[in-house]
Order: structure tokens, then C-alpha cells, then sequence
């Protein structure tokens, strides 16, 4: 479940 919250965080930053 980390890996999942991890990679949403990474797709925010990747967006702006």
C-alpha cells in the first residue's frame, strides 16, 4: 500500500 501512496506523490510532482 506505501508503494501505491508513493507513487501517486511522484505523479503529483510529475503533473506541475
Amino acid at each position: 500500500m506505501t508503494c501505491m501512496i508513493r507513487t501517486v506523490l511522484v505523479n503529483n510532482g510529475k503533473n506541475i
